[in-house]
């Protein structure tokens, strides 16, 4: 569904389980103060992320083990960053402005109501934790 709405976020998520999907996967990471978040990197993705301020992310990215569950609702991950090769792959994909990088919690309680599964993985064992 990433090529329709923002890719690990709860529209992203409802998108496709509207659209018949009967597993979602799922990368996941840890915060600071030990919530399991949904996340394919280890660190916040400046393509794909707008800080406080509202302006894109640059080098060097926050790490989301360092970050509270506060202080990572902070990012709006909800539209590409124009400028972007990424958003260059998904020209058509939809801004959800306010999005932000949901808890696992959160994304579980999706699937139970169209009958979905998890498929929860990583990628990077160590980045977890």
């Amino acid at each position: 569904a990433r090529g329709l709405l923002p890719e690990n976020t709860l529209a992203g998520f409802d998108r496709a389980l509207a659209l018949g999907a009967t597993t979602l996967e799922m990368d996941l990471a840890v915060t600071a103060d030990g919530h399991v978040v949904i996340s394919h990197d280890p660190a916040l993705n400046p393509a794909i992320t707008r800080g406080p301020d509202g302006r894109w992310i640059r080098a060097p990215v926050p790490v989301i083990n360092r970050l509270t569950l506060a202080e990572l609702a902070a990012f709006d991950v909800g539209r590409m960053d124009p400028t972007s090769r990424y958003a260059g792959r998904f020209p058509d994909q939809e801004a959800v402005d306010g999005a932000r990088i949901p808890t696992l919690v959160e994304a579980l309680a999706l699937g139970p109501r169209a009958g979905a599964r998890p498929c929860i993985s990583t990628s990077r064992p160590s980045s977890v934790h």
